[in-house]
This record gives C-alpha cells, sequence and structure tokens, in this order.
C-alpha cells in the first residue's frame, strides 16, 4: 500500500514539472564587449546550458509556476467536486468496525 501510494505522489511530478517550463518564457542576454547583444530561448534545459555556457544570464519574462500551480488548483477544485464529494457520504455510512485493522491472531 505504501508503494502504490509513493507512486501515485510521485508521478505527477513529471507532468508537473514539465509543465513550469512549457508555460515559462525567459531569454539569455550575453553582453561581449559592453554594446553586443544576443537574445536565446532560455526556457528550456537545453536553452539554459547554451546560455551559460557562453556567459549569458536568463532572464524570466513569464514564470511558469503560478501558471502551473492556479492549473492544478483549478485541477484539484474540479476532482473534489465532481468526485470526492459524492464519495464522502458513502464513506461516512461505514461503522468504525470496518475502518479498524485486524491483526488475524
Amino acid at each position: 500500500m505504501n508503494t502504490i501510494s509513493n507512486f501515485g505522489g510521485t508521478w505527477p511530478q513529471i507532468f508537473v514539472l514539465r509543465s513550469v517550463d512549457f508555460f515559462s518564457n525567459a531569454i539569455c542576454e550575453i553582453t561581449s564587449t559592453g554594446t553586443e547583444l544576443k537574445d536565446y530561448d532560455c526556457s528550456g534545459d537545453e536553452g539554459r546550458t547554451a546560455c551559460l555556457k557562453n556567459g549569458g544570464e536568463c532572464i524570466y519574462i513569464r514564470d511558469g509556476y503560478y501558471i502551473t500551480s492556479i492549473l492544478c488548483f483549478v485541477i484539484g477544485v474540479i476532482i473534489f467536486v465532481f468526485h470526492v464529494r459524492k464519495q464522502i457520504p458513502q464513506l461516512e455510512q461505514f461503522s468504525k468496525s470496518h475502518w479498524r485493522v485486524s491483526n488475524g491472531l
């Protein structure tokens, strides 16, 4: 049971972290010789690595964390309203003996 619980809490992280990168918008500013400016997309890992290798700095225009947080909150509310809320009265009907664990001895 614990393994299933750990898996259920771990696999959504893949989608959440990918969505943060997807909704982020960042540019890489590289200034060489004081006047030259080159812009690169710095939202993903590849662009961020290339930017840092060239001595640049990633500047975030839009951080995807906040958009992802709002999206996850809305999905959570929808799941609660349409699924969990209906299950609560059914679970409350069980007696306390159904919730207790017997050791089988």
